[in-house]
């Protein structure tokens, strides 16, 4: 074990990531102390998102979809100032450092040089440092919020029994997308005049779109991704319930969760920058920290559907595939070293996932079937 930790720290030298390893960090148990117990009405979820310049015009779509607070870190490149992405976006406003913007408050955050990879974790942290509500939902800018999912956090009963209750639960929105269908747009501004006002918006719209199979649980052929959230079981929900996931299909599940704000709670680890492996290896901090796991009933989030990105193009034509991949392989046996594995709450299953075209009619089969 020891060989193969030196192995995968000399591969990240010499990729340039020097120190990698040594600023992952462990959390403790909730006490009183930490993590004081909530009354119903001290529950609140603020939405946190992270973005770089061109894609914040989805900040004012999220906001009609989105009743609480939400927090935006924007990212600027060295080519643009902050005085020059402020005088071009209309309704900025300052107040104390921060900016806002639609319903949104903005921190904006320069790069420290030309060659630095999208900070994505460090991003991310900086928005969950700016909650000051008792739980957050973290979200990329490209998944929008159905219109009625701040209200379900916020006011059944049971979800907020659940969210007061619980601060090592970790509540899954399960993720849909907006199929790319043929011609496929090639920019963002021809995903917009396709795709940017047929994004559905609650639960008979979504229904409507997956029947007719124009959308689908995200990334569907990558079954590691999102498949432990049983999209079938979610569908054909008929009372509010929130359902405990017993066991995870596989260690690269990445869903997007609500957390209570606790110093329990870990933070993402920031080594990991740009594309791959940071959102699951803090599912995987969740899991070996001794989180449980539970499906939110009836809403959802919606990916809207747009060219790849740069750093996807890049995280495919360069080695920071392999980089990230053994930076994860190092972080995990961190968790292994800390935790062991008495503490999981969310084994592995022992079911295989089925193929990507078998879910994919699945989930319409299901859905014409059911009533709701």
């Amino acid at each position: 074990m020891v060989l193969i930790r030196i192995i995968l720290a000399c591969i990240l030298a010499q990729c340039g990531h020097v120190g990698y390893g040594l600023n992952f960090t462990a959390v403790e148990p909730p006490t009183l102390a930490s993590c004081p117990r909530l009354q119903a009405e001290d529950v609140a979820v603020t939405l946190i998102t992270q973005t770089s310049v061109d894609r914040i015009w989805m900040v004012e779509h999220i906001c009609t979809r989105w009743q609480g607070p939400f927090v935006v870190v924007v990212y600027i490149g060295t080519d643009n100032s902050i005085k020059t992405i402020v005088d071009h976006i209309d309704g900025l406003s300052s107040n104390l450092g921060t900016y806002q913007y639609a319903c949104a408050t903005l921190h904006l955050v320069p790069s420290v040089s030309n060659d630095e990879q999208y900070p994505i974790n460090k991003l991310r942290n900086i928005g969950i440092n700016n909650v000051q509500t008792s739980h957050f939902l973290m979200i990329d800018i490209d998944f929008w919020p159905d219109k009625g999912l701040h209200k379900l956090l916020t006011t059944s009963d049971e979800v907020v029994w659940h969210l007061k209750s619980n601060p090592l639960g970790a509540f899954v929105v399960p993720a849909f997308q907006k199929n790319q269908l043929y011609p496929m747009c090639r920019t963002i501004r021809e995903c917009r005049k396709k795709h940017e006002h047929l994004m559905p918006y609650d639960r008979k719209q979504l229904k409507k779109c997956v029947v007719l199979m124009e959308c689908s649980p995200f990334d569907y052929r990558n079954a590691a991704g999102h498949e432990t959230t049983d999209f079938n079981t979610w569908i054909n929900m008929k009372q509010l319930t929130v359902n405990q996931l017993l066991c995870t299909k596989s260690i690269r599940y990445e869903p997007y969760v609500v957390l209570r704000k606790c110093p329990s709670t870990p933070l993402y680890a920031e080594d990991f920058t740009g594309y791959g492996k940071n959102k699951i290896q803090l599912v995987s901090h969740l899991r070996f920290a001794g989180f449980q796991f539970y499906v939110i009933p009836f809403h959802y989030l919606i990916h809207f559907p747009h060219p790849k990105s740069l750093a996807k193009k890049k995280w495919r034509t360069t080695k920071m595939a392999s980089e990230n991949d053994a930076l994860y392989s190092l972080f995990y046996e961190f968790l292994k070293d800390h935790y062991g594995y008495d503490n999981i709450q969310m084994q592995l299953c022992t079911m295989k996932p089925g193929s990507a075209k078998n879910r994919l009619r699945r989930s319409k089969a299901m859905w014409k079937m059911s009533k709701h």
